[in-house]
C-alpha cells in the first residue's frame, strides 16, 4: 500500500517515538505540521531536539552495509535520524550515544 509523504513521515516520527519510550525516556512530539524540531527526548536530566527523516528506500551496498538517502547527522542541536520505513530501522549519527 501507498501512503502519502505526510502519513509516510508521521508514521516514522511515531516509530522512533515508539523507540525510546520502550528505553525509558520521555519523549515530546511536535505536534506542528511545520518546525525543524519533531521530538523532544529525555532521560537522566539530558535532553535532545530531533529531526526525523522518513525514507522508503534503502540500498544495500556491494560491501552488504545499508545505505539510506537521507542525511543522519547532528546540525547545531538539532539531531537527524533516518527512519526506513520498508525495514522499520533506525539510524543514528556518530556521536549520537555519547
Amino acid at each position: 500500500m501507498t501512503y502519502s509523504r505526510g502519513a509516510t513521515g508521521a508514521c516514522g516520527e511515531l516509530y522512533v517515538c515508539q523507540y525510546f519510550l520502550a528505553r525509558g525516556y520521555q519523549v515530546f512530539r511536535n505536534v506542528a505540521p511545520t518546525g525543524s524540531v519533531d521530538i523532544i527526548i529525555y532521560k537522566d536530566g539530558e535532553s535532545k531536539l530531533i529531526d526525523v527523516k522518513t525514507t522508503t528506500t534503502a540500498y544495500t551496498r556491494k560491501d552488504g552495509s545499508i545505505f539510506i538517502n537521507v542525511p543522519c547527522e547532528k546540525r547545531g542541536d538539532i539531531w537527524l535520524l533516518a527512519f526506513n520505513a520498508e525495514t522499520s530501522e533506525l539510524h543514528f549519527p556518530e556521536g549520537f550515544w555519547e
